[in-house]
This record gives structure tokens, sequence and C-alpha cells, in this order.
């Protein structure tokens, strides 16, 4: 073996116990009480907790944001994010292939931590319809698209033309990732607020209101339902959309519901502020604990940073719709989950487990190779010191944003190590591999997976 983790504690998506982990070739090898680890390199893990390295599908990367591959995934393994997937948006006169590949060059040679790309169609065509196999076969199995404009990274598609990608994705065992909304109503809503003068960002919650996403929730997992498509919703930002969720699930809909930090924390950050513009926008306090319990019973499945690192303060003038939107949170994920989450009895460790890394790895399309700890699986890991009490500062971040919404939070459990693939990325605050280690990963269908 080339690395011992001993005397830790093992999180899997069922339970926690007390093994040691022996990894070689870049795989788990061997998960036993004790083990002997001869001429192996070791890690002492005593009062830690040993979790598969996080999986944030949602992160914008790259393509002007703050954060290009190499300081966002440092910044990734900085919080025990081991696999991000970014989003590869069509750009203007290219096909999605050739915007994919433009993104992987975009990423090659920076990325200390592994990375996918979700597909982002700016309108449906035939040429679209015809590239979605191909796709597939190269690994690209998610096609991210939003229902509203401001709320993702394209054109907002129409319902047909989300039938139909929806109804082709599904013969590939492929996804599509909707972000909730309604373009009709954003689109009058915001017309009304040019009028009056005030089409700023501090009008985000006007026009993408809570009954707006609800309601985009319910029409997105009807069209899944009438073509047996995959569906990811999110991010969810309130009760009224996790309950249209739940809805459609009882149903027997396939749809995943995702959300981010913000959406749970949302006390967290103060007071509201023009420089907390997101999309879908931030909530009312009192929604918050609804969330919490759709993310424990299981209604919402996935948590997501939406990582964007833009400048703190918002372009002057710009129209409501056109403001760039989103907040840094790459590397706050799994603290602000294990302290807000786990600390506060929101959530166990087992299901901290499963909403960030064994969740996302199985709707993507990387399960089992990511996702768990198990023998065979990449030694994709996360060392997490549950007693360490930090404060986070923007300066103590690794993100190129140099600012944090989060600033001043005092949380308890912090990201000690990282590995990727058996490589130990980050200990303490010693980097031990530099950019290039990160590798495109190619993602299988959901039949491969379920």
């Amino acid at each position: 073996m080339e690395l011992v983790i001993k005397n830790g504690v093992l999180v899997g998506p069922v339970s926690h116990y007390e093994a040691d982990l022996g990894i070689e070739g870049g795989r788990i090898v061997q998960i036993a009480e004790k083990l002997d680890p001869g001429d192996a390199e070791v890690l002492d893990a005593n009062g830690l907790y040993v979790l598969p390295g996080v999986i944030d599908l949602h992160t914008h990367l790259g393509s002007g944001a703050a954060d290009d591959f190499e300081s966002g995934t440092r910044a990734a393994a900085r919080g025990g994010v081991t696999c991000i997937v970014d989003c590869a948006a069509q750009a203007a006169g290219k096909t999605i292939a050739e915007s994919v590949e433009a993104r992987r060059a975009e990423a090659a040679g920076k990325a200390l931590v592994d990375y996918a790309l979700h597909a982002a169609p700016s309108i449906w065509t035939e040429a679209v319809r015809r590239e979605i196999r191909e796709l597939v076969n190269e690994g690209i199995t998610t096609f991210e698209v939003q229902m509203a404009p401001g709320c993702g990274p394209a054109a907002a598609f129409e319902d047909a033309a989300l039938h139909d990608l929806l109804h082709e994705t599904a013969k590939f065992g492929a996804t599509v990732i909707a972000r909730p909304g309604n373009a009709g109503v954003a689109a009058a809503v915001a017309a009304q607020l040019r009028q009056d003068g005030l089409a700023d960002a501090r009008k985000l919650g006007e026009v993408f209101s809570p009954a707006a996403e609800a309601e985009g929730v319910r029409r997105a997992a009807a069209l899944a339902e009438m073509v047996s498509g995959n569906l990811i919703a999110g991010p969810i930002s309130g009760r009224d959309a996790a309950a249209a969720l739940a809805e459609a699930r009882g149903r027997g809909v396939s749809v995943t519901g995702e959300t981010s930090p913000h959406y749970l924390l949302r006390g967290l950050l103060g007071e509201a502020r023009p420089e907390l513009a997101t999309s879908p926008p931030l909530r009312d306090p009192s929604e918050c604990e609804a969330l919490w319990h759709a993310l424990a019973c299981g209604e919402l499945e996935l948590v997501s940073s939406g990582h964007r690192a833009r400048p703190r303060e918002l372009p002057a003038g710009k129209d409501v719709l056109e403001v760039e939107t989103g907040l840094p949170g790459l590397e706050l994920l799994l603290p602000l989950l294990f302290s807000e989450g786990v600390r506060r009895g929101r959530l166990t460790m087992s299901r901290l487990s499963l909403v960030l890394a064994t969740q996302p790895a199985m709707v993507a399309g990387l399960f089992p190779t990511k996702g768990i700890l198990q023998v065979g699986s990449d030694a994709d890991i996360a060392l997490l010191d549950p007693e360490r009490d930090w404060t986070v500062t923007a300066a103590g971040l690794g993100t190129a944003a140099g600012w944090s919404p989060y600033e001043g939070a005092s949380l308890r459990g912090l990201v000690t190590a990282t590995i990727v693939r058996g490589k130990v990325v980050r200990l303490g605050e010693e980097f031990r591999v530099g950019p290039g280690h990160g590798a495109f990963v190619r993602r299988r269908p959901l039949e491969e997976v379920y």
C-alpha cells in the first residue's frame, strides 16, 4: 500500500464506524479495524471524521469569473471538495461539443481536483438533438438549462424545448438540470419595474418570486413525467418549491432536488444587501427550517455551492435581468453543512455524506467510482476535525473573489486534509500537488449507475 489512514471514523451514507483505510494506485484497496501500514505513508486521523470527498455539482469557474480552474479548485481542495461539475455554456456560433472542448481546454493543466462538465445548450435545434448521443458517449451526461432569464448559464428554454430535451436525453440515460422559474412572469415583472425606474438588483425577489419558482418546479416535473425523463431541479430556495418537488416525487417522477448553503443559512448572512444578489434570490430567513427539514427527510437530495467568484460590488446601472449574480462559497460547502447542520442536530453525519458525496455521484453518473468509501472506489477523501473552532475571513479563504458572504461567521469543524485519487492534495496549510493533478472525469448514463 502507498497510503494508510489510521484511527479515523469512516463516514458512509448509512453509518459511521472506526476503521483504517488503505490506498494504492489511486483506489481504496483495504478497509479494516486495524491495518499494518508497512512502508506506506501514514496519516493519523485520530479524532477526525474520514468522509468521501465532496462532489460539487454546481460551480462557475473561468469564463470571466474571478476564479479560474486553478484558484477555484485550490479553494475546493481547502474545503474537502474532490470533484466539481462546472458549466460549459454553448457559445454563440459554436456547437455544444465545441463549447465543451473549449471549457476542457480552459481547465487543462490547471485543476488540482477532478472535474466534469454540464453541457448547457443555448437554444433547442435539430443540431443540438443530434449532438446528445455523441456527448453522452464522451461522458457528458448532464444538460443544464434555465427556465427564466437571469437564473442560469444560458438563454431561457421554452416549455416545448425543455420537453424535447428531456425526451431526447432520456433515450441515453442522461439528465436535464433545470433552473426553475417562469420566463413570461419574469419578463412582465421586470418590464413594470423598468417603467417605474426600479429595475435593479434589489428587486430580484420580485422578478423571481417563490410562487414562480414553485410553478417552474411543477411545470418541469410535469414535462419530465410526460416523457419519462430524468430531471434535477434547483437550486431550491424556499418551502413552496420544496413542496412542489415532493409532490412530483410522490407521483413517481424521476426528479432530484438541489439546494445551496445560502438558502439554508439565510440568517447567517445578515441583513439583505445588494452584494448578496443571486438567482434564485435569497428568501426570508423563515424559509430556512423548512429547507433543512426537506434535506433531512429526503425531499431535497443534493447540496451544491453554486460558486461564482464575482466582485462584491455589483456594477452600477445594470438592469435586474442583466446583473451577473451568484455568491462565492465552494470551499465552505462541507464546513457550513457540518457546523450548521450536523452540530445543530439538523443532519446526521451519514445524511451529510449522502447529500454532499454519494447522491451527487449517483445522479451525475460518477458512482461507485466516486462518492463513497469502499474497496475499489477512487481514494477521494476529506478529513474533518469536528472540534476545531474557526472564523470565516476573506483573507483566510482560497477563492480569488476577495470576499465572502459568510465573513465573520464562527464555525466548528475544519477540513484538515484532502486526498484526490490517492494523492494528498492538501495537508493542513501545505499543498502537496500542483495544478494539473485534477483530471477530466467521464461519466456514465444513469442505467449504468442505478
